[in-house]
């Protein structure tokens, strides 16, 4: 079975230049979502986790892959960025309502670096 996944790049006032460049920095309590990529995972016999690391590493995972790649990162962290097991380390229910608004399971993808949201089709259930 086929699921439809998209993977949304969390966008907080750190990462917006007009403030970035304003002083004081202003208070902002939002965030952007950036849609990266709308990916389909064969989920058959997977969890829904794991059907989300694998569409993050589909959308994500594969580019970061080819720059460390280029710059001759040490071969342990190269296969991490594209191994499922790895990368579902990451990857959290999201909280409360958010998880399944609109029908949509949706989790968050957290490296305590950058934060990705992360919705699976409305069809998608466990085999």
């Amino acid at each position: 079975m086929n699921c439809e996944v998209a993977v949304y790049h969390f966008r907080t006032p750190d990462d917006w230049p007009e403030c970035q460049a304003a002083e004081p920095a202003p208070l902002v309590l939002s965030i952007e979502l950036d849609l990266v990529a709308t990916v389909e995972i064969n989920a058959s016999g997977l969890s829904a986790e794991e059907v989300a690391a694998r569409a993050w590493i589909e959308a994500v995972g594969r580019r970061r892959q080819a720059k460390l790649i280029e710059l001759n990162a040490p071969t342990v962290i190269i296969k991490a960025e594209v191994d499922p097991l790895r990368q579902s380390e990451y990857i959290r229910e999201a909280p409360g309502a958010m998880s399944h608004l609109g029908g949509l399971y949706q989790f968050i993808f957290d490296n305590r670096c950058e934060t990705w949201l992360i919705q699976l089709s409305s069809d998608w259930s466990p085999d």
